[in-house]
């Protein structure tokens, strides 16, 4: 049976983990993109927050054999990208880019000037370094991707785009939907590192009356370890505040503790429900009389 019970709990622990862990995101993105059988290609998406200063800053090398190429911008409005992805099958790459209304903001000639700074390597690849700014009322999504309608297929492009929200230092990297959250996180690590003091202080007290209890000690740990993620995960993006790549491996590893400390919560409350914690204190003369009277 305790194998079984071992077994049972690390099951539960890998499903908490595959299930639980994200994968890894950023508002500062990068890569290559090679495609030969698409002309619109999705880079990546951000949330600008209203009336701040929204700036995407991108960069993008690509062989001067496969000029011309677009960045295009969409936002959520139901005739552009639902839209599209509504009808992705059937759309064609122009279609897709007629949506749009041509203005400079949303559709970005990556071999002009005038949309970009334009730079030759060796007279064999395009360099195009450029800026927008997004300033709007109300929240919105924005998709970026990059489009070569008039050629057959994205080849060896290579981008760098950085994506930031206003000017304060401690969250214009998130996404308008991503606020605070490195806020929140910070005040619930304080919640329960004081929650952790406290559980010490009271372990000890019960320790010394010999009323220390499994339950209470499961109960312990499954609050250590949920301070331990959240730690964790406030470090990573602290990090992400700084750069916007944070990392990555460590906000996974703060997830996979976090899924640790709530299997534990949960064999707790196994344990309550199955009557683990009812329980007798007897003293000595009573359990000396008791054995006494049925002679044992």
């Amino acid at each position: 049976m305790k194998t079984d019970g071992r077994f049972l709990v690390t099951v539960v622990i890998a499903c908490s983990i595959i299930l639980e862990t994200p994968p890894a995101a950023s508002k500062h993105v990068g890569g290559i993109i090679n495609e030969s059988q698409q002309n619109f290609v999705f880079v990546s998406r951000f949330v600008f927050q209203p009336d701040e200063y929204g700036e995407l800053v991108f960069t993008f090398v690509y062989p001067l054999s496969q000029c011309c190429y677009q960045l295009l911008i969409f936002n959520d409005h139901v005739t552009q990208w639902p839209y599209i992805r509504q009808h992705e099958d059937t759309l064609s790459c122009i279609e897709k880019r007629s949506l749009l209304d041509g203005s400079y903001k949303t559709t970005v000639n990556l071999s002009e000037a005038s949309h970009c700074k334009i730079n030759t390597h060796n007279e064999q690849e395009l360099f195009c370094f450029g800026k927008q700014t997004f300033e709007h009322a109300d929240e919105r999504w924005w998709y970026l991707t990059v489009a070569n309608c008039d050629g057959k297929g994205i080849h060896s492009l290579r981008f760098n785009i950085n994506m930031t929200n206003g000017r304060r230092a401690l969250d214009k990297q998130f996404s308008a939907d991503e606020r605070y959250i490195l806020e929140t996180d910070a005040v619930f690590l304080g919640i329960y590192c004081i929650t952790c003091v406290a559980l010490c202080h009271f372990k000890n007290q019960l320790r010394r009356r010999r009323l220390l209890h499994n339950t209470y000690q499961l109960f312990a740990w499954s609050c250590y370890i949920q301070t331990l993620s959240i730690f964790l995960q406030v470090v990573a993006l602290m990090e992400y505040a700084t750069n916007g790549i944070g990392l990555p491996n460590l906000k996974i590893i703060g997830e996979v503790v976090s899924s640790c400390s709530s299997v534990i919560f949960v064999l707790l409350l196994i344990l309550v429900a199955k009557g683990y914690t009812v329980t007798r204190l007897v003293s000595k003369r009573m359990k000396r009389l008791y054995l006494n009277r049925f002679h044992l």
